[in-house]
């Protein structure tokens, strides 16, 4: 498999397109589907990991808001 098949299952039923930074854990992951030996984390469990990080984080999560267009 390539890089952008797992890349697009990695990112199945996400919000928003993640392309993980090398050396981190999600781009364990990526790698790991392409090699077959594992199933893509699910919307739920990652949900749950992001709100375990935030408690631990020491930066704060960015929650991204709408952002409000006028015209001028």
């Amino acid at each position: 498999m390539k890089w952008m098949e797992a890349l697009k299952k990695f990112n199945a039923g996400k919000g928003e397109w993640c392309v993980p930074k090398k050396g981190t854990r999600e781009h364990a992951e990526v790698i790991s589907i392409m090699q077959g030996n594992t199933v893509y984390t699910s919307t739920r469990q990652e949900q749950k990991r992001i709100q375990e990080r935030a408690k631990t984080d020491r930066a704060p999560v960015r929650i991204k808001q709408p952002v409000s267009r006028r015209s001028v």
